[in-house]
């Protein structure tokens, strides 16, 4: 009898098909407890410290919970550092705890001010070098807060730190530090609050230094701030007037001071008719011989009203224009009773300004125009004005830009 070669074929798929259900069996009994279940075995060879630890890709179970980490937990969001000495640094201590079921373990304390600087006790090395503070589950660690005086410009300091830790809900959280330094100085009113003001009348207000934990302390002199003069868009005087403001110092006669053994000196600070309308504030300063605060700054307000109105508050041609070119723009000056212009003029040499009747009872419109011979480039200038009405007169400033072509 011949063997076809089909006959050998089929004998082949039969040897092959018989061998994989073999191992098919085989591998069904362990799993079915004839043999080592290979997950469970797996799972022994872990605990051992044999097998693979890692468990991305696992289902969440008890091991993958967001709450078996560590959880931080600051003493509020603000700790409160109290008084401190202004001649030497200061240490504060405030505690971290961890809440979670995880060691918590913090890398780095980050300030807003080398002022105030975060520490914690570095405790565990990691395996790349890298050194961190770790609490235990339960457990908290103080952390030490260092100020420091002399980098403080002033008696009060709020500063902020940010614990960066492995806390996969608050990773980033942040506290404040309050501290008072003890003045050397003390200053009544801590800020010269003007309120409500009618433009075009000058106002003064005083302020008392006195000297309070400095016995050899001298007020040296006080100095503006920079919206004492005004100025333009390029940094130049805007009105070559008088400052906006002005302030100066004298030391009072003994007889006024409240305590004989403690000098007193009066901040006078006198503010300007032509303090433009609407509010104003700027910081000036008090300069002493003391090494840590020779220049403490404070704040001066008011709030500035007249009796006409100009809109727009400044002309500010957005095209550019040509010599010869009238009415680029207009600006109104309105009141709630008849008014007139006087004084109305505008610097520099390209530009013109006039005015005329406005279109409604008490107004009158102000026209900013080109003359014939301007050069071209860009024209900063300002416009000026006297605005009357009844025994009330008051000065008033633009600010004037255009853009004249070649």
């Amino acid at each position: 009898m011949h063997i076809r070669s089909n006959h050998i074929v089929i004998a082949v798929v039969l040897l092959l098909a018989g061998f994989f259900l073999l191992v098919y069996l085989r591998s069904t009994s362990a799993l079915d407890g004839g043999g080592t279940n290979i997950i469970e075995e797996a799972q022994r060879l872990r605990e051992q410290g044999r097998g693979s630890t890692v468990r991305d890709g696992l289902l969440p179970g008890e091991e993958g919970s967001l709450e078996n980490t560590g959880t931080i937990e600051l003493p509020g969001t603000v700790f409160e550092a109290g008084e401190i000495v202004n001649s030497e640094i200061t240490v504060k201590e405030m505690f971290v705890a961890n809440r979670g079921k995880a060691p918590l373990e913090i890398t780095e304390i980050r300030t807003t001010c080398g002022c105030t600087i975060g520490e914690m006790e570095k405790n565990v090395v990691k395996p790349d070098g890298k050194q961190v503070t770790q609490i235990p589950p339960g457990g908290r660690m103080p952390m030490k807060i260092t100020i420091d005086p002399f980098r403080i410009p002033g008696f009060f300091s709020r500063k902020q730190l940010t614990v960066y830790n492995n806390d996969p809900k608050n990773p980033q959280p942040s506290i404040e530090v309050a501290v008072t330094i003890v003045p050397e100085y003390t200053v009544e009113p801590d800020a010269l609050v003007f309120g409500n003001l009618e433009k075009g009348q000058p106002a003064e207000a005083t302020m008392i230094v006195r000297e309070a934990n400095a016995p050899d302390l001298e007020i040296t002199g006080v100095e503006a701030g920079r919206a004492a003069k005004p100025t333009s868009a390029d940094g130049t005087p805007a009105a070559a007037a008088t400052p906006l403001y002005t302030v100066d110092v004298q030391k009072r006669p003994e007889s006024d001071w409240a305590s004989p053994d403690h000098p007193e000196w009066a901040v006078t600070l006198r503010l300007s008719p032509d303090l433009p309308t609407g509010a104003f504030k700027d910081t000036f300063f008090i300069l002493s011989n003391s090494k840590r605060v020779d220049r403490v700054g404070f704040h001066v307000s008011a709030l500035v009203d007249t009796f006409f109105t100009v809109a727009p508050a400044m002309f500010s041609v957005r095209n550019a224009v040509s010599p010869g070119q009238e009415q680029v723009a207009t600006a109104v000056v309105s009141a709630d009773a008849p008014l007139t212009l006087e004084e109305l003029t505008v610097t520099g040499e390209a530009l013109q300004v006039t005015s005329r009747p406005g279109d409604k009872p008490n107004t009158i419109f102000i026209d900013l125009g080109v003359r014939p011979d301007a050069t071209p480039g860009l024209k900063n200038e300002i416009v000026s004005f006297r605005v009357k009405s009844g025994d009330k007169s008051v000065e008033h400033y633009m600010r004037t830009f255009a853009s004249v072509k070649g």
